[in-house]
C-alpha cells in the first residue's frame, strides 16, 4: 500500500469531461454548485494511504482517550457519510431531481446509473465517531452523561481525505479492523454503490470498527493495558487527547 496505483477510468479520459467531488449526498441538494474538476484533478487529492495511517492513530488515539477518561467500552467504531465522485452532467440531474422533488422512481434510476457515471472507484470520506457503535455491550455512549469537554473531544475527532476505495477496504483489513454499513459489510466499490443505489443515497453510511469482545476486554482491563504501554507509545502519540 506504499504506492497509490491508479484506476481505470470507466468512461475515458474524455478533454472536456470533467468530474464533481460531492462530499455528502444527504447535502447535495444545499451544497453550492462545485466546479468540475478534470481527472488529473481528481487523481491529485487522492490520498488513500495518509486516509489509512490517519485512520490507525485516530483508533489509537481514541483507546487512550476513553481508557483515560473512565468510560466503558468494548467497541469503537469510526463512521462515514457516503459521497461519489461523479459526471457534472450526472450531478446536475440529480440535483435538479432532489431539488424538484422529483418522484422516488426517477431518482432510482438516476442513481441506478451511478457506476457508470463515476470517476474511476475515488470516493470522498469523512469519518467521525459513531456514537451509536462506540461502546460496551452493544449499547452506544451514552453521550449526555458525558461532560461538556470529553463531548467535545469525541466530536473533533475526524480523518477525511479523497480514496481509492477499493484500496481502502484491503488497507483496512490489512490493519485488522471490519467495514460495515447500513446494507451489511462491505468488500468493494460496488459494494459501495449498491448500497447508496438500494437506499436512495439519502442517510446513508459506513462504518470502520474494532472490536475487545473476542479478548473479554472492558474498560478496566483497557486501563491496564493503558498503564503498562504508556510509557512505550506516548513519544508517538504526542497528539492525543487527555482531559
Amino acid at each position: 500500500m506504499e504506492n497509490e496505483v491508479k484506476r481505470p477510468i470507466y468512461f475515458g479520459k474524455g478533454v472536456n469531461k470533467k468530474y464533481v467531488v460531492v462530499h455528502s449526498l444527504d447535502t447535495i441538494t444545499y451544497e453550492k454548485k462545485d466546479y468540475g474538476k478534470t481527472y488529473d484533478e481528481i487523481e491529485e487529492f487522492v490520498n488513500t494511504n495518509s486516509v489509512l495511517k490517519r485512520l490507525s492513530y485516530a483508533f489509537n488515539d481514541l483507546t487512550l482517550f476513553m481508557a483515560r477518561n473512565g468510560i466503558d467500552f468494548d467497541q469503537l467504531s469510526l463512521s462515514s457519510i457516503t459521497g461519489v465522485v461523479c459526471s457534472e452532467g450526472f450531478y446536475n440531474e440529480l440535483k435538479d431531481a432532489l431539488v424538484n422533488n422529483a418522484d422516488q422512481a426517477t431518482i432510482d434510476e438516476i442513481y441506478s446509473r451511478l457506476p457508470e457515471e463515476s470517476y474511476s472507484d475515488v470516493v470522498p470520506v469523512t469519518f467521525k465517531v459513531d456514537i451509536a457503535l462506540t461502546g460496551k455491550d452493544e449499547k452506544g455512549l451514552d453521550f449526555d452523561s458525558l461532560s461538556p469537554l470529553v463531548k467535545k473531544k469525541i466530536n473533533e475527532f475526524e480523518v477525511s481525505g479523497l480514496v481509492h476505495f477499493n484500496d481502502l477496504m484491503i488497507g483496512l483489513r490489512e490493519y485488522g479492523y471490519s467495514v460495515d454499513s447500513m446494507n451489511g459489510e462491505l468488500m468493494n466499490v460496488s459494494d459501495y454503490y449498491n448500497m447508496i443505489r438500494e437506499n436512495g443515497g439519502n442517510g446513508t453510511w459506513f462504518s470502520v470498527e474494532v472490536y475487545y469482545h473476542n479478548r473479554k476486554a472492558n474498560n478496566s482491563g483497557v486501563k491496564l493495558w493503558f498503564k503498562v504501554t504508556i510509557f512505550f507509545i506516548f513519544p508517538l502519540y504526542k497528539g492525543f487527547y487527555m482531559v
